[in-house]
C-alpha cells in the first residue's frame, strides 16, 4: 500500500545483513539482490529474487539452529507447509524447463536494445526505470532476471530475446508472423504481409493492421425501430485474445511462424456456395496433453503447465493478457455480445498444430467498403450478366469477350466498372477484365 511505512535509514545496512544471513539458511542457498531506495519520501528496501534452478527450496520451520526444514507454498494469500502431493508437483515442475526461462547460448548483450527495456519499464510504471538511466546493461538484465550468471559468464535467457531484441527472429526463427488475406475461398488471389520484432510489438502491430484493414463496424435498423444495432464483422477483443494466445503458447523451438489467414470472399470457382468468410490463427505445436477437445469446446481450460511461463507474466504487466485461464471465456463473451458465431478449435491427433477459426458475423455484407446503396440488389442487363458469368471462371481480355458478346459491349463494360462489379487491369498490350467480390456476390444472387 502507498505510501509505504518505510524503514529507518540508519538501519538499512543492518537489515541488509540480517536478510542475507536468513537467505543463507534456505536450502539450497539463494542470493537475492537487496537495495535501499526512496519511494514516496520513505526509505524502503527493494528485494529481487530470481527463479532458481534447484527448486523446491526448504527453510527452517523456526528461527532456532536445529529447527526442521520444511517446504512452504503460497495458497490464497497465505503461506502454508506443502503437502506430500504438492511437494511431488513442485519436483515435477522443477524437472520441466520452460523454454523462455532457458539460456540462449547464441545471444549476447549486443543483441538487446536498452531502449526497448526502458520503454517496457516506463509502460509498466516501474520504479526500476530510473535506475536503468545510470546502470550498466549487464546489471539491468540481471536485476530483471532475464539473464543468468553461469561460470563467470553472463548468459541471456530466451525471454530477453523474445521481448527486448529488435530482430528476435534472427536468433529464434519462429518469432515472426505471416498474415495472408485471401480475396476468395479458392486461394487464387491473395496478399501476404510479414511481421517481425519483439513479441509484444508484433502483437500490437498485428492488431493495429487488423483493426485498420479488416475489422469493420456496421449498423442495422429494424423496421419501425429508430435505434441502430451496431456490430463488427469480427470483434476486436476476441481476435486479440487469440493472437496473444498464439504467441504465449507457441513453441519457439519450431521455426514455423504464427499464421493468420483472412478469407474475405466466396468461391469464384463455385458461385452460390455457403459463406465461409473467416479468420484463422495457427500456432505450432498443438495444445499440451491436458487440453482436450471437450475442455476447448466448453471453454473451461484450467492452466497447469505452460511452454512460456515468463512471457505470460510480462504480457500481463502491459495488459495484453489477463489472469490465468481467462482467455477463452473473454473470447467467447466478446463473440456473444457481438452476435458472432463461437470459434472453432482444430488440431490433429499428433497435436502438431493448433488453429482457432472465427466465422464472420453472418450479418456482415460481402464487401465491407460498400455503401448502403451498393448493398441493395442491382438489376443486371442480359449482356452484363453474360459478362459476369464469363469472368466468374477466369479473367478475360476484351477481345475474348467480344467473340461471344458483341452488341453494346463497351457501354455495358463501363457500367459494370462504374458499379465496381468488374475491374480492368493492363498486362502488356492487353486489357484484362476481372470480376470483383461485389460482382461475385451479385451474380450469386441472380443465379437460381
Amino acid at each position: 500500500m502507498l505510501p509505504p511505512a518505510g524503514i529507518p535509514k540508519e538501519q538499512s545496512e543492518t537489515i541488509r545483513k540480517e536478510f542475507t544471513n536468513l537467505c543463507h539458511r534456505i536450502n539450497p542457498k539463494i542470493f537475492p539482490d537487496i537495495v535501499c531506495d526512496e519511494v514516496k519520501d520513505k526509505h524502503v528496501a527493494i528485494i529481487w529474487v530470481a527463479a532458481g534452478e534447484e527448486k523446491p527450496y526448504s527453510a527452517p520451520s523456526a528461527i532456532g539452529n536445529f529447527s526442521p526444514y520444511k517446504i512452504y507454498v503460497r495458497h490464497e494469500g497465505g503461506t502454508e507447509v506443502a503437502s506430500r502431493f504438492m511437494e511431488n508437483r513442485l519436483r515435477e515442475q522443477a524437472s520441466f524447463s520452460h523454454f523462455d526461462n532457458r539460456v540462449n547460448t547464441k545471444a549476447t548483450l549486443e543483441d538487446l536494445d536498452l531502449g526497448l527495456i526502458q520503454a517496457y519499464l516506463q509502460e509498466t510504471k516501474s520504479s526500476f526505470y530510473s535506475h536503468t538511466l545510470k546502470m550498466p546493461l549487464n546489471e539491468i538484465v540481471t536485476k530483471l532476471q532475464i539473464a543468468r550468471q553461469e561460470k563467470e559468464k553472463l548468459q541471456l535467457l530466451n525471454i530477453a530475446i523474445l521481448l527486448f531484441c529488435k530482430a528476435p527472429h534472427r536468433l529464434l526463427e519462429g518469432c515472426r508472423t505471416t498474415l495472408i488475406e485471401y480475396e476468395d475461398e479458392d486461394g487464387v488471389h491473395f496478399a501476404e504481409k510479414q511481421f517481425t520484432g519483439p513479441v509484444h510489438i508484433q502483437i500490437r502491430e498485428i492488431m493495429n493492421y487488423l483493426n485498420t484493414n479488416v475489422i469493420k463496424e456496421f449498423g442495422n435498423r429494424s423496421t419501425g425501430d429508430s435505434e441502430v444495432q451496431r456490430f463488427e464483422n469480427y470483434p476486436y477483443q476476441a481476435l486479440e485474445e487469440a493472437v496473444v494466445n498464439a504467441f504465449e503458447h507457441k513453441s519457439y523451438e519450431d521455426p514455423t511462424p504464427v499464421e493468420i489467414k483472412v478469407y474475405k470472399g466466396y468461391s469464384r470457382l463455385h458461385p452460390g456456395t455457403e459463406d465461409h468468410r473467416r479468420i484463422t490463427i495457427v500456432n505450432r505445436p498443438g495444445p499440451l496433453p491436458f487440453v482436450d477437445e471437450t475442455a476447448l469446446a466448453q471453454g473451461e481450460v484450467k492452466p497447469r503447465y505452460y511452454r512460456n511461463i515468463r512471457l505470460g507474466d510480462f504480457l500481463k504487466n502491459i495488459h495484453l493478457t489477463g489472469k490465468n485461464g481467462s482467455g477463452l471465456p473473454t473470447m467467447r463473451e466478446a463473440l456473444r455480445k457481438n452476435g458472432s458465431p463461437q470459434p472453432r478449435f482444430v488440431t490433429d491427433s499428433e497435436r502438431t498444430y493448433f488453429e482457432v477459426a472465427f466465422p464472420i458475423n453472418h450479418q456482415a455484407p460481402l464487401e465491407i467498403t460498400e455503401s448502403a446503396e451498393e448493398a441493395e440488389r442491382i438489376m443486371l442487363t442480359h449482356i452484363q450478366q453474360s459478362i459476369l458469368e464469363k469472368l466468374i471462371h477466369e479473367p478475360c481480355s476484351e477481345k475474348e469477350i467480344i467473340q461471344n458478346i458483341t452488341s453494346g459491349l463497351k457501354e455495358e463494360v463501363e457500367a459494370l466498372i462504374q458499379r465496381n462489379l468488374i475491374s480492368e487491369k493492363k498486362y502488356g498490350d492487353y486489357n484484362f477484365l476481372h470480376i470483383t467480390p461485389q460482382g461475385i456476390d451479385l451474380l450469386r444472387q441472380t443465379i437460381p
